[in-house]
Order: structure tokens, then sequence, then C-alpha cells
């Protein structure tokens, strides 16, 4: 008889985490929206709340799988609907490049979840 390969009975099968850390726990911590999001088949606007959220806590960072040393603040919890500073276009196409790249790589992470 051949021998049987072993394989390791802890190893995660499916797609590469994009996120650790504080990022994947802020994202883990939005599941059951998720899933209502799903059960009600509409997870765009949840894609696009919880990117827009993501993208305000952890900042303009291209490196999606870089945590941060500490737990940065809730944004929203200090927002004042005064301070709004003004943004050149430059700006503004590159912080769209990165919400659509957040969005792309948390909706494929989810996938890879269900």
């Amino acid at each position: 008889m051949g021998k049987k390969k072993q394989t390791k009975s802890n190893t995660k099968r499916g797609g590469q985490d994009h996120f650790v850390g504080f990022k994947l726990q802020f994202l883990e911590s939005r599941a059951l929206q998720y899933q209502q999001a799903l059960d009600a088949s509409s997870p765009g606007p949840f894609y696009n709340k919880v990117a827009l959220d993501f993208l305000a806590k952890f900042g303009q960072d291209d490196d999606f799988g870089k945590d941060p040393d500490e737990d940065p603040p809730n944004p929203w919890d200090f927002l004042d609907e005064t301070d709004e500073d003004e943004i050149s276009d430059d700006e503004a196409e590159k912080r769209t490049a990165r919400y659509n790249k957040i969005r792309q790589v948390s909706q494929q992470n989810c996938y890879y979840h269900r």
C-alpha cells in the first residue's frame, strides 16, 4: 500500500486574509450586518458603508495588511459637521481609487469566509 499524504489539520483553506489585527477585528465586528445584507440580497450598500468606515478609521494607506500599533479611535465619534477640509482633485481621485480597492478586497475576503 502507498503512503497517505499527511496534511495539517489546522490548515486554513481558501483565499489569503488581506486583513490582520485591528483591521480584521473591525471587519469581523460587522459579520451580523453582513449576514443581514446577504439575507436581504443587498450586499452593495453594506460594502459601501464598511469601505467608507474602514478608510475613515484606518486612513488612506494602500497597505491594507499592515496593522496599526494601536486601535485608532472611531472618527465618527468625534465628527463635527462644520469641519470639512477641502481636498484637491488629485487627492480625490487617489481616495476614490483606494475606496474601490478596499471595497474589492473586502468583498473578496467576505466571500472566502462564507
